[in-house]
């Protein structure tokens, strides 16, 4: 008999053990999914991020680079006006919508992101109304 109740304190304490175990393990794989997916959502943000700037940087500066050889032009298109252009003098005013609206800052980051898409249609549908590719 004691042999028995021996047997039934150790699968007692064998299953009180396995439990808390468990549950911290449990609470490990939690801790360590959340924060996985914490990071690859910020790595995909940052990336998403990064290509959109560079897209509306390399835009932006392909017409900047219009302004730098402009006055070297001997054309009847050369009239200055690229020395004179808001968007390529200051790039960094006016491009940002959230920047020039700042209304926007309550809207989703997707819906954001669409209208900064749009704004910059806009401008490079400007710029290459003003300056024509040959």
């Amino acid at each position: 008999m004691t042999s028995d109740s021996s047997d039934d304190e150790f699968e007692s304490i064998s299953n009180a053990n396995h439990n808390k175990i468990s549950q911290k393990m449990e609470k490990m794989g939690y801790k360590d999914g959340v924060h996985d997916g914490r990071e690859s959502q910020f790595q995909k943000g940052f990336d998403d991020g990064y290509e959109q700037g560079f897209k509306n940087g390399f835009l932006l500066g392909k017409y900047n680079g219009q302004l730098t050889i402009e006055p070297t032009k001997n054309d009847s298109k050369s009239d200055g006006k690229a020395r004179n252009d808001l968007i390529l003098q200051r790039p960094s005013r006016g491009q940002c919508i959230l920047c020039t609206n700042p209304s926007l800052k309550d809207d989703s980051i997707k819906d954001i992101v669409n209208k900064q898409n749009e704004h910059m249609k806009r401008i490079e549908s400007t710029l290459e109304s003003r300056y024509p590719s040959n």
